[in-house]
């Protein structure tokens, strides 16, 4: 099942590497205004670099938050119904 994104991003509907790919489509290309985005999220223009240009594969998910948040995005969580897998350690 395609899901489309919308302003709203359900981290329960879609895959969290798929809001990743579109928050990076969405940051300005030039530097000035990575500057003003970052700005208003309240990270650093270098974080955003870093994810346009750079190598980040793993972003902390409270800088995905305040990047979408800045974008415009509407960002929810939404419990699953069925609790998570248990892991069992064994030793």
């Amino acid at each position: 099942m395609k899901t489309k994104l919308s302003h709203k991003l359900k981290v329960d509907e879609i895959d969290l590497d798929q809001i990743f790919c579109e928050i990076i489509e969405q940051i300005p290309e030039h530097w000035g205004g990575m500057v003003l985005l970052a700005e208003e999220a309240g990270v650093t223009a270098q974080t955003l670099w870093n994810w346009a240009y750079g190598t980040t594969q793993n972003p902390y998910l409270r800088n995905i938050i305040k990047v979408a948040r800045a974008l415009g995005y509407e960002v929810t969580l939404v419990r699953r119904r069925t609790p998570a897998t248990k892991i069992r350690v064994v030793s």
